[in-house]
């Protein structure tokens, strides 16, 4: 059966009856508002780890937002925070047209990673807002940075960057950005030491709009998508945690990844981009990670073309004993 993905996207103008009616409904149950999570509501596998990954989580949470295009909502992350200042007396030098200061000041840039889809390809109808729930001011949004812009990379993940001139309500937000990043090299520090499995995956994203929520799950393949340079490749990851319209743009969290943090002139985390129709397996965009990852001593990598020769066997055995029995 052919697969089809379906990236998902919500529309608010649906909000209220949207989780009642959603196709995916048993999906609800194992979602988890991320204040209310203990160790305990992890998968199994993650409790060994687990106070340091609901550490992480938390403050992943801080960051996890919501980007709106009109009607159309998906999730994103505050990935990078920096200050900058406007030396002129004239308004249009600003980076945001509705600034009404008219002298020297200071505005907030903010990186928020996401999918590209939540952009109208070729329309200049765009009405793009960021909502972060700890952090409620206005943000201006500014451009653009496409993955499709490296060569030979499809283009599913981007960066949306937006303007703020409220200095004082987004004063502990780059604090944010960096307890997160430490927490993330704490876990992946952890994961040297014990040598934990690598195969847990946790989402936060808000399905269908409203509150963000924590999905748990499992890395059923990775598939290569190109070189970088050295042992680092374009991937895709699989992986069966649930998710709902709206979960597009939200940040995959791999502990033990190499690549979870920060800071790589290349590099990102991996975002959800979209959901099998026939299995309901979740699909990353296309991010980096080290090749070495698919290393037969991960349980979890392999390829699918090794997961069709192992259907292929079991059907085959199948069929021999059904033929040895009718004799």
């Amino acid at each position: 059966m052919a697969q089809k993905w379906t990236i998902e996207i919500e529309s608010i103008t649906n909000a209220e009856t949207a989780w009642q009616e959603c196709k995916k409904i048993c999906n609800h149950k194992h979602y988890i508002e991320p204040s209310q999570l203990e160790v305990m509501d992890m998968p199994r596998d993650a409790r060994p780890f687990g106070e340091s990954l609901k550490k992480c989580l938390m403050h992943m949470s801080t960051l996890t937002c919501r980007v709106q295009n009109g009607t159309r909502m998906c999730t994103g992350l505050v990935q990078r925070v920096r200050k900058s200042k406007v030396n002129t007396s004239n308004r249009s030098d600003c980076p945001d047209p509705n600034c009404s200061v008219s002298r020297t000041h200071e505005i907030r840039i903010l990186t928020v990673t996401s999918v590209s889809s939540i952009i109208k390809p070729r329309s200049r109808d765009q009405h793009i807002q960021l909502l972060i729930e700890d952090f409620n001011c206005h943000y201006h949004f500014s451009g653009i940075k496409s993955e499709g812009e490296e060569e030979s990379v499809r283009s599913e993940w981007c960066e949306l960057i937006f303007i703020t001139h409220d200095i004082d309500n987004t004063n502990t937000l780059p604090a944010a950005v960096t307890d997160f990043e430490e927490s993330q090299r704490s876990l992946y520090e952890e994961f040297q030491r014990e040598n934990y499995p690598k195969k847990i995956i946790s989402i936060i994203g808000y399905p269908h709009g409203p509150k963000k929520m924590v999905s748990f799950g499992e890395i059923i393949s990775r598939e290569p998508e190109g070189n970088i340079r050295g042992d680092l490749e374009w991937c895709v990851y699989r992986y069966d945690a649930p998710t709902c319209p709206g979960f597009s743009g939200a940040t995959l969290l791999i502990p033990g990844q190499p690549l979870a943090g920060y800071g790589y002139w290349f590099g990102h985390p991996h975002c959800h981009y979209a959901y099998d129709d026939n299995t309901w397996l979740g699909r990353s965009s296309i991010g980096c990670d080290h090749r070495s990852r698919t290393s037969l001593s991960e349980p979890w990598a392999f390829s699918l073309s090794a997961y069709y020769k192992y259907i292929l066997i079991v059907g085959i055995a199948i069929v021999s004993m059904w033929v040895y029995s009718s004799y």
